[in-house]
């Protein structure tokens, strides 16, 4: 795994150190196989109500990873851990020994563990699109929409998904998912720029005293992660395969 910081660990057996300022960051493959046995459920009929037969193994393997990563640190099976589910749709640990957030794009996916109060992460597959200024004026503030304008071939397409995955991590943060007003703060996106919360105004303010920190998990892909931790020390894992 590529990160910004950090060191990179393949992780077996013992429960990872997680320290007050610690944020630990997992990658693992949603095409390995999966053991649906561990699922509550609640997550079994998610998965079946998925219409392809990918997204729905998909699913499974995502989920029986977090599980399996969760179990080390709260000492537990992972068949035994029990999530409770806000109105906003935002699974957490009931225990809350540890607090997590998960994303997943393509065959990928990422959780991020830590003691922090706030965190939200977001990874993405960078693909060319040819409507990405379509999706900027719909989803970026004017701020940022100026800065990708002054980006051009890769530079404007990695731009474009440095920003969305900064953006939906702090969104993921705030607990609200994509309902939060996106135009309400901006962040940095050009190379030039380390990664920060500029500008966070109304109902995003609380964003205002958030670290933001980018990382690239694997080639191809970008991600972010955000926590209310000033100066948080991110450590990279590779779950292995089951």
């Amino acid at each position: 795994m590529q990160a910004q910081t950090g060191e990179i660990f393949d992780a077996t057996g013992d429960r990872p150190a997680l320290g007050l300022s610690d944020i630990h960051i997992w990658l693992f493959s949603l095409d390995q196989a999966a053991h649906i046995d561990c699922l509550s459920p609640r997550e079994r009929d998610a998965a079946a109500a998925l219409r392809f037969a990918t997204d729905r193994r998909r699913y499974v393997a995502g989920h029986t990873a977090r599980r399996r990563i969760l179990a080390r640190y709260c000492e537990e099976c992972a068949e035994a851990l029990r999530f409770t589910v806000a109105t906003n749709g935002r699974p957490s640990l009931a225990s809350r020994k540890v607090n997590c957030n998960y994303s997943r794009s393509e065959g990928w996916g990422v959780l991020a563990v830590s003691r922090a109060a706030v965190l939200g992460v977001d990874i993405e597959a960078i693909r060319a699109h040819d409507d990405l200024s379509a999706v900027a004026r719909q989803n970026f503030s004017i701020a940022e929409q100026r800065a990708l304008a002054t980006l051009s071939g890769a530079d404007r397409i990695a731009g474009f998904y440095d920003c969305w995955t900064r953006k939906e991590a702090v969104v993921k943060a705030m607990g609200d998912g994509l309902s939060a007003p996106l135009s309400a703060f901006d962040i940095t996106l050009t190379s030039d720029a380390a990664p920060a919360i500029v500008r966070a105004e109304g109902p995003c303010a609380q964003a205002r005293d958030w670290s933001l920190r980018a990382f690239s998990p694997r080639e191809g892909f970008t991600g972010a992660v955000v926590s209310d931790i000033a100066a948080p020390e991110l450590h990279f894992f590779r779950e292995p395969p089951n």
